[in-house]
């Protein structure tokens, strides 16, 4: 598939293409003898977040720094602007990596949890959830996230159903 690039951002100043990079497309002034004014374009090294996705922190409007996850900016403006917070934009693959527009499609958070469970990247299953939920009161959260290698919060919320509150 051939790379496509869009403006976003402000300005103009930042190109997004539809493979999951962006490249940054500033003007600058012929201040030094050597150059003429003009435009300087550099490609962005994305960087990783806690959850394994790739994010980029851009500057809006010369000021304010904002951290955009690559693959929702992706899916905004290549495929559907219209998807709300319960929404989530997930990887076919199941790779995060992979920010390409034929690889990402909008879920909820139970088809996103059985994606992730076909390809194998979640951690609990629903029989560890439903466990997890039973040893309330009986195990402190703290030995019950070193069993399953997970948090004392993520134990917490599992717990008082804040996640995975449809199993």
């Amino acid at each position: 598939m051939k790379e496509v690039w869009v403006e976003f951002g402000s300005n103009g100043k930042y190109l997004i293409s539809n493979h999951g990079r962006v490249m940054s497309n500033f003007k600058y002034s012929g201040i030094r003898k050597d150059r003429k004014a003009g435009y300087r374009t550099i490609i962005r090294k994305p960087q990783i977040d806690r959850d394994g996705y790739l994010f980029y922190c851009l500057n809006i409007d010369g000021v304010k720094r904002k951290t955009m996850r690559i693959h929702k900016e992706v899916f905004r403006y290549f495929v559907d602007n219209t998807f709300t917070g319960k929404d989530q934009i997930c990887h076919y693959d199941g790779d995060k990596n992979n920010n390409s527009v034929s690889n990402l499609y909008k879920g909820d958070v139970i088809t996103n949890t059985i994606d992730k469970m076909r390809h194998g990247t979640i951690k609990l299953t629903p029989c560890d959830i439903l466990r997890i939920r039973e040893f309330q009161g009986y195990i402190s959260q703290r030995e019950i996230g070193e069993l399953y290698g997970i948090s004392q919060s993520n134990v917490s919320q599992i717990q008082h159903k804040k996640t995975f509150y449809y199993i």
